[in-house]
């Protein structure tokens, strides 16, 4: 058995000191010290926290809007199906199917607005709802399409 037993504490290790902060980590107590309440303060007033506007401008809701439709027009234009089946090809091969290639194209508009909600939702300005709906929508496309990962086209990934 390689275990060592429990060494007991120091009175100087038991005694923290009475400023600062205390805090709990794995059943340890922790008091900061002075120089981390200052930086601590200093990073605060450095970086000041963002109230989160509740509510939803027009142009945010448009820019949603605008991403359903860019879903909806995904599905009806290319066979989700089909793209999910494009395996075992090689990298030239996938890199030349035509109706993959098309959906990839179709990818960076889709991209770039899923990014845009996601910047609102972590603004609190879009519902943690809403944005759950949404990505899992980019979710069912971006794996239809699928990524190349080395010699393989993979259908897992968002």
């Amino acid at each position: 058995m390689s275990e060592k037993p429990p060494v007991p504490k120091s009175k100087s290790q038991e005694e923290a000191p009475a400023e600062g902060a205390s805090y709990v980590v794995k059943g340890e107590t922790y008091v900061t010290t002075p120089e981390q309440e200052e930086y601590a303060k200093f990073y605060a007033e450095q970086h000041p926290e963002i109230e989160p506007v509740q509510e939803m401008s027009e142009e945010c809701a448009e820019k949603i809007s605008e991403l359903e439709t860019l879903f909806a027009n995904f599905e009806q234009t290319h066979d989700l199906a089909a793209l999910h089946a494009i395996e075992k090809l090689t990298v030239e091969e996938v890199k030349a199917h035509v109706e993959r290639q098309a959906a990839r194209a179709d990818l960076p508009a889709i991209v770039s607005l899923v990014n845009y909600v996601e910047k609102m939702k972590n603004l609190g300005i879009v519902t943690e709802e809403a944005w759950e709906k949404l990505y899992e929508q980019y979710c069912v496309v971006q794996r239809a399409v699928g990524t190349l990962n080395g010699d393989f086209l993979v259908h897992d990934r968002p």
